[in-house]
């Protein structure tokens, strides 16, 4: 076996049926809690993210290999610099195909919109 050392655990949690606000500790060694929320509206999804202290953070979103970049670009709105790589999408062991993974900078707050 093995053990896994310095595992982030939830800080604060709140769900309803249109929100969903999570805090995590996982990087409390440099002092940083990290909260997200998710917003359900009936045309879109809203994910704030906000950091206790200012610092240099990334957030990354991961897409299905269906989801092409012009359909990145035409339906999610970023408040900060972003970037469009590729990534392998694990679709089961040993079998990976090309997708494409969003990395977003930002130092404090983080607000991403998501047309549905």
């Amino acid at each position: 076996g093995f053990r896994v050392a310095n595992r982030a655990s939830v800080a604060e949690l709140v769900e309803n049926i249109d929100h969903i606000k999570a805090t995590h500790n996982g990087y409390n060694k440099i002092g940083v809690l990290h909260t997200r929320e998710w917003t359900f509206e009936e045309d879109k999804i809203i994910i704030k993210d906000s950091l206790n202290n200012e610092c240099n953070a990334i957030a990354r979103l991961h897409f299905h290999p269906d989801v092409t970049e012009s359909e990145i670009k035409n339906k999610i709105i970023f408040n900060s610099p972003f970037s469009i790589l590729n990534y392998s999408y694990a679709e089961e062991f040993n079998k990976t195909q090309k997708a494409f993974v969003v990395e977003i900078e930002f130092n404090k707050e983080l607000k991403v919109e998501i047309s549905i």
